[in-house]
């Protein structure tokens, strides 16, 4: 498969020591994309998978390839390939608010599936009028109501995200600094899992530093260096 041979030969260039994939919907996500994940320890185990909506009714007027069923089995496959020690991959997404014929059934379907996901971070938005576009000519909603589901939905995304983080506690992570916290040798980066830990180090920015992680809190993932 292209995209895997590509992902596996990207994953052999020497010197590099991470390599994380973006946005992919579910026909992108196949075995043999997730055998170059595990065959490959600097890709990290985190995937950015669009859900969008969980209506298969919202899902079709936007266009959207894939069936909420469809999006469910992809997961699926995900955590089970890609699950070590019981930690499960980082999984983010992108959902939109509002679409022109949401309805409140449509979006309790969206944070069922967000809830049944546990996704460690969301990207919600409210949706806005593309010109040009079919969704564009249909009936907008009012912004009350969008904005409170974007409103739930970020609540949702808090519980959602330190509960994903709290898998971390006692795990040994890999952290590539990223920049300070304007507190001397106190440093914020990315883990694999693609959660921002703070801590403290020597190190220089675009540097991996092994630590452990320590807390959670609902802002913050701390750890300490190995």
């Amino acid at each position: 498969e292209p995209l895997a041979d590509l992902l596996d030969a990207v994953a052999q260039i020497d010197g590099l020591e991470r390599l994380r994939l973006s946005s992919m919907e579910p026909g992108d996500v196949t075995s043999a994309l997730l055998d170059a994940m595990i065959a490959n320890k600097n890709i990290v185990p985190h995937l950015h998978l669009p859900l969008q909506s969980g209506s298969d009714s919202v899902l079709q007027k936007m266009n959207r390839q894939y069936s909420v069923k469809q999006y469910l089995e992809m997961i699926a496959m995900v955590n089970e390939r890609l699950t070590v020690d019981g930690l499960p991959p980082a999984i983010t997404t992108d959902i939109i608010c509002g679409f022109p014929t949401e309805t409140d059934e449509d979006f309790k379907h969206t944070l069922k599936i967000a809830s049944e996901v546990r996704y460690l971070h969301m990207h919600v938005f409210p949706y806005s009028v593309r010109t040009g576009t079919a969704a564009a000519r249909w009936k907008q909603l009012s912004p009350k109501p969008v904005q409170s589901r974007v409103q739930q939905l970020l609540s949702l995304d808090e519980e959602l995200s330190l509960s994903y983080r709290k898998l971390l506690v006692g795990k040994q992570v890999q952290v590539i600094i990223e920049n300070d916290d304007s507190q001397k040798d106190h440093f914020r980066g990315r883990c694999e899992h693609y959660a921002e830990i703070t801590l403290k180090t020597n190190a220089k920015q675009g540097e991996l530093v092994n630590a452990t992680v320590s807390k959670v809190t609902n802002e913050h993932t701390f750890a300490r260096q190995e």
